[in-house]
């Protein structure tokens, strides 16, 4: 489920939207912006609780786990043994 806060940024208006992390249920945030006929996500939804980040569309290829196929982000960095 995405909730929507708005607020206006040098004349545009730059939206928020959250939704829920797929592996801690923490809330997580993303940017959208509007473009006149319309919004477009400007970066991708990330938790600040575990550091799980949404699988973008313009992201190096990478080999991904049977968790990340299904949840469309990529598993939190500890439990990739990054942090």
């Amino acid at each position: 489920m995405l909730a929507l806060i708005c607020s206006c940024t040098h004349g545009g208006f730059r939206m928020t939207y959250t939704e829920k992390c797929p592996y801690c249920n923490s809330i997580c945030e993303a940017e959208f912006v509007d473009v006149g006929v319309g919004e477009v996500q400007s970066g991708p939804f990330r938790c600040e609780s575990c550091r799980a980040v949404q699988i973008g569309p313009f992201d190096e290829p990478k080999k991904l786990n049977e968790e990340e196929e299904r949840t469309g982000w990529y598993m939190p960095e500890v439990s990739r043994g990054k942090i």
